[in-house]
């Protein structure tokens, strides 16, 4: 994966904690603080993300996109990314690690393809505190080893 951007929509417990595995293989690991608290802020600072302006700063910046919400919040974050899909970089990927149901799961691939991006589906196996020790984080969709 080296010297790639990774997007983090949005840094929660598990968020950080994905972004602080993955920021030593990936050039940068980027996220926005817009419309999120304190906490976050502080969570974002100790896990050394580099924080910027605003969704479209993401999406212009990321050539992966891990996207780390409530299940509630999935399909809305998805709908944000496709609207600005075309101004990020070209081969870019969206990955919804998110714990939803496989139909939305297959919605939000061919959104992703009708707007021009890959997509892969992640889930997440193991608490955020623990994920560097014993997390494991499982892939699929044709893009999924890149």
């Amino acid at each position: 994966m080296g010297a790639s951007v990774i997007g983090l929509l949005y840094p929660g417990e598990m968020g950080v904690a994905l972004a602080t595995m993955l920021r030593p293989r990936a050039g940068r690991v980027i996220t926005t603080l817009r419309g999120r608290g304190p906490a976050t802020a502080q969570r974002c600072r100790r896990a050394e993300l580099t924080v910027v302006d605003s969704l479209r700063d993401v999406v212009e910046q990321s050539d992966v996109v891990l996207s780390v919400v409530p299940p509630a919040a999935a399909e809305e974050v998805a709908g944000a990314y496709c609207e600005l899909a075309a101004d990020s970089p070209p081969g870019a990927l969206y990955v919804d690690a998110n714990s939803i149901r496989p139909a939305l799961a297959r919605e939000l691939s061919r959104r992703m393809t009708g707007c021009g991006r890959g997509f892969v589906d992640a889930a997440v196996n193991g608490l955020a505190a623990n994920a560097a020790a014993s997390g494991t984080l499982f892939l699929s969709g044709p893009r999924a080893a890149e």
